[in-house]
């Protein structure tokens, strides 16, 4: 309840008026969501290519301990590829 009580004086407060916006907020909120999803759509992106190259890799019976070193994957990782 006490912030709910402060928090009407600020937003009824002269000097705090204005100091919150919220169709700045909302943007700063899609735009971080955005930008999760881009920062995760390429990390995902670069997981798929890693783990199509490793196939290729295997495929052509490249070793795995070479494989886990060329790519940085574990030898685990790249076992649950085959």
């Amino acid at each position: 309840m006490e912030v709910a009580n402060e928090l009407k004086r600020l937003t009824n407060d002269i000097d705090t008026i204005g100091l919150y916006n919220e169709e700045e907020e909302r943007k700063k909120i899609v735009n971080t969501q955005i930008n999760t999803a881009k920062r995760q759509g390429i990390e995902q992106g670069a997981s798929n290519e890693k783990k199509t190259i490793v196939k290729s890799l295997l495929s052509k019976k490249m070793d795995i301990p070479l494989i886990s070193e060329l790519t940085g994957l574990s030898k685990n990782q790249i076992a649950n590829l085959m």
